[in-house]
């Protein structure tokens, strides 16, 4: 064979779909998450980018105001996100069955949905923005930044929301390297686009360049990710399918995505009220936020590819009736977990009081904003453990079509996170409404470890009862047989 030859087969290999229903579990989940995981460094790099451009073309203001608006990106999107997530999971479960009708099926009821869904969001996201902001306590000097910057947002949100979901479909379907060079491609895209629209002697437009070239990008990946799509599956191509109603195949994706969208929604509800409350600190919390909320954003995103890797593998072999090798699958990942955790512990906790010199100006950075940012992060690096095992656990739930015990953790994660929040720092300081001292900042800064803490001791126990401990997955029903520990061992 031709070294050419040979350079093409590694393409297509590279490009293949995968079937996760075959191989050693710790290998295939690796190899799965890896480019899932490099896929979400460089979407999360947009806000960096975002960052650094807005630093050199409008300063630290620009930087704040659209950082400001990551709780309202939570409240208002996260339930579309998530139920798109929830719609992947029965394209997952369909692909492990072979099930060609049903995945086209799954495929355009999704798209369907996801449209109704945006236009809802992005509707009741316009009439609610500027009461968001103000219940946010966003500060005059960013309010019409930040408004400016979402409103762009929440008008171009069905093409974020689509193009979001044909990703997840890709990767439901076992192909998680090409998602990655379209985000590699369109990262860079994003990096020339931001500086297009905001520089003072190109077309000056501030955070509503930024707005926009967020929608430009997302606009760009929507058209390369479907003509991939259209050319693996011709059956997906057109729009025929969308006006094709199954009750089983609309029934599914909302039994998958209602409980999974309002899960991801309660989640950062908590985080709303959190982010509320550091603004009550003064101008410096707020810079130390939009500081520490990015940085956070990059040390869990392991555990995040780790988890959505873990949900397509337990997806497509719960369709597949593979359970022993679910169960395989799951000790597999919680041992790369314990690994990444000793990684992120290791890298991130020495960095935690020079994450302000990377999205802030020198001059704009002072102790108080060093302590905000530091206290935060040292509490929550320690307590990452948490979440990697909670999310793992979650994967495993939702994979096995248990996704109303993730929404009732969820419930309990948002009770934990607002009650800390609101209660904790009185607690500590009887003076905080009016000193808002260190010390009642310490305790505000342990709401995310609370709400972890419950959400691993509810999804953790549903785990070990349903799946661990369950004697119907100690056999795969495809084989008939159990699987073999020493073909699956490490």
């Amino acid at each position: 064979m031709s070294k050419s030859n040979r350079l093409i087969n590694f393409i297509k290999k590279i490009f293949a779909f995968h079937d996760l229903t075959n191989g050693r579990p710790f290998k295939v989940i690796l190899i799965f998450a890896i480019p899932i995981f490099i896929s979400s460094l460089l979407n999360n790099s947009l806000s960096l980018l975002n960052s650094l451009v807005l630093r050199s073309t409008v300063g630290g203001v620009g930087v704040t105001a659209i950082n400001q608006t990551g709780s309202l990106s939570s409240i208002l999107f996260q339930f579309a996100f998530g139920a798109s997530s929830g719609f992947a999971i029965l394209a997952s479960q369909r692909k492990g069955n072979n099930d060609e009708e049903g995945i086209k099926k799954v495929f355009f009821s999704s798209i369907f949905l996801s449209i109704i869904i945006a236009l809802v969001i992005t509707t009741i996201g316009i009439f609610v923005l500027k009461p968001l902001l103000r219940l946010l306590n966003v500060g005059d000097i960013y309010f019409e930044y930040s408004y400016i910057y979402f409103l762009v947002l929440l008008v171009g949100f069905v093409i974020t929301l689509i193009n979001n979901f044909f990703g997840n479909f890709l990767r439901a379907l076992g192909n998680s390297t090409f998602p990655l060079f379209v985000s590699l491609g369109t990262t860079l895209l994003h990096i020339l686009f931001v500086y297009l629209f905001t520089a003072p002697y190109l077309l000056a437009l501030n955070t509503l360049g930024c707005g926009v070239a967020v929608i430009l990008t997302n606009l760009i990946s929507l058209l390369i990710n479907y003509f991939y799509i259209i050319k693996k599956y011709p059956s997906l191509k057109g729009i025929k399918g969308l006006w094709q109603f199954d009750k089983k195949i609309y029934g599914g994706l909302i039994k998958f995505g209602l409980p999974l969208g309002l899960q991801w929604s309660i989640l950062f509800i908590g985080s709303f009220v959190q982010n509320s409350q550091v603004n009550l600190f003064g101008d410096d919390a707020s810079k130390a936020m939009a500081c520490y909320s990015n940085f956070e954003g990059y040390v869990t995103m392991p555990f995040s590819a780790l988890s959505s890797a873990i949900t397509t593998f337990v997806g497509q072999n719960y369709g597949a009736k593979l359970y022993r090798r679910i169960k395989l699958g799951l000790r597999d990942g919680l041992f790369i977990t314990l690994i990444i955790y000793v990684v992120i512990l290791c890298i991130a906790l020495p960095l935690t009081r020079y994450v302000p010199y990377i999205y802030l100006n020198v001059e704009e950075i002072n102790e108080d904003v060093i302590y905000y940012t530091s206290t935060y992060l040292i509490i929550v690096i320690s307590s990452l453990i948490l979440q990697g095992t909670l999310m793992l656990s979650r994967a495993a739930l939702q994979g096995t079509k248990h996704a109303l015990i993730p929404f009732l953790a969820g419930v309990g994660e948002l009770g934990a996170r607002i009650l800390v929040s609101l209660f904790i720092p009185g607690l500590i300081d009887p003076n905080f409404a009016s000193t808002h001292s260190p010390l009642a900042y310490l305790g505000l800064s342990f709401s995310n470890t609370s709400a972890w803490l419950v959400s691993f001791l509810v999804m953790g126990i549903a785990t070990l009862v349903l799946i661990i401990f369950n004697k119907n997955y100690q056999f795969d029903i495809r084989t008939n047989v159990v699987t073999p520990e020493k073909n699956d061992s490490i």
